[in-house]
């Protein structure tokens, strides 16, 4: 077997995309690679000749001693938000879409959106980052979640309570702890049928389920191609995240194994895994995907009650898949368990946190002010 050797890049060209007005200048301070937190040097502004409504701003360092930390500025007095980039081991290049003025995402409500595989319509509410107005260049991520009218306002939630998700990813994005990402809060219309993938009769909520499957079609082959068409996702946008709690936690993790080529990152907090005389558990010890790259599965509950030993199982098991068959290759899990928490959405917003910074993190970036976290 032929052993390839890495090459160590020993020069990295920086490439800054940010849409500048005419008489505007960039310059990069940074450590390493002959940078100077002190005083700016000048980037050379590039432009493709195919395309030159979109130039960028350029810079080549020595990154043969080691990383370069650096920061991009604005005429060498604005610093753009967030903390220090630091260039890959294994790359001749780096691209960044900073952003300096923004500080709060924006959320969209799109109503009475029709799904022809469910043959229903409902609400998405979207939060589009910090950097989504300013820096135009940019393209992001896609992360689903379920319950998505708990997630960002009191209005139309559960009790009046909701998870903050857009003040807790300002706050994250600020600190550079995770991607920019697009958040996608859909709203149910029938929480029991498409959230869970088998049909059975609950004591609690009756006859209820089955129709987990066509919903995961409705996000993949319809809000999907939408979101592609109205905003500035990843494109393609082959792989996505999808994210829930309780019923909703439970889906997820349907979606996770169920779809392994297209969903990727999976956040399921507070599952209800013993629906249908414990399906989830035959899911997963039935599980033998192999995933592109690397994926990023987080698992959650409350303490003393909320699932605390039923997750505890499903958490063994996923080590022991992860030990004994190298289960999802290169596979980055967490489980947090929330001390004296509850089954409610106050629980799940203190705990988001911790679990968007697992399924979100930006390796590109030195994250700070991660200290209550």
């Amino acid at each position: 077997v032929a052993v390839v050797k890495m090459t160590k890049p020993e020069r990295c060209i920086l490439r800054v995309y940010y849409p500048t007005s005419f008489g505007t200048q960039v310059s990069i301070r940074g450590s390493g690679g002959a940078l100077s937190w002190d005083k700016g040097t000048p980037a050379t502004y590039r432009t493709d000749q195919a395309d030159s409504s979109h130039g960028w701003w350029e810079l080549e360092v020595d990154v043969s001693g080691s990383r370069v930390e650096f920061k991009p500025l604005l005429n060498d007095d604005v610093w753009c938000k967030g903390s220090n980039y630091i260039t890959p081991t294994d790359k001749s290049s780096f691209d960044v879409y900073p952003f300096f003025f923004s500080e709060q995402g924006t959320i969209d409500h799109v109503h009475d959106y029709y799904s022809h595989i469910l043959n229903n319509a409902r609400t998405i509410n979207i939060y589009l980052p910090p950097s989504y107005n300013e820096n135009t260049y940019k393209r992001y991520p896609v992360l689903f979640m379920n319950d998505g009218h708990n997630l960002f306002e009191s209005a139309g939630s559960y009790n009046g309570t909701h998870w903050h998700i857009a003040d807790t990813m300002n706050w994250l994005c600020s600190c550079s702890a995770i991607q920019e990402t697009i958040i996608v809060g859909v709203v149910p219309v029938s929480r029991v049928n498409e959230y869970l993938p088998t049909q059975m009769t609950h004591h609690m909520f009756g006859t209820g389920g089955g129709d987990a499957h066509k919903y995961f079609q409705f996000l993949l082959d319809e809000l999907r191609p939408y979101l592609v068409d109205t905003y500035r996702t990843h494109r393609p946008l082959d792989h996505v995240g999808i994210a829930g709690s309780s019923f909703g936690g439970a889906c997820a993790l349907y979606g996770f194994l169920a779809f392994p080529d297209n969903f990727t990152v999976c956040g399921a907090y507070s599952p209800s895994l013993l629906w249908d005389g414990r399906l989830f558990f035959r899911l997963v010890h039935d599980d033998h995907h192999v995933r592109p790259g690397s994926a990023r599965l987080y698992i959650d509950n409350g303490h003393p009650g909320d699932g605390f030993t039923t997750v505890g199982e499903m958490n063994e098991l996923i080590w022991r898949k992860i030990h004994d068959e190298a289960w999802l290759g290169n596979l980055q899990y967490l489980r947090q368990t929330g001390w004296n928490q509850n089954h409610n959405e106050d629980a799940w917003a203190k705990r988001s946190p911790r679990a968007l910074i697992h399924l979100l993190h930006d390796y590109n970036r030195v994250p700070w002010g991660m200290d209550d976290v």
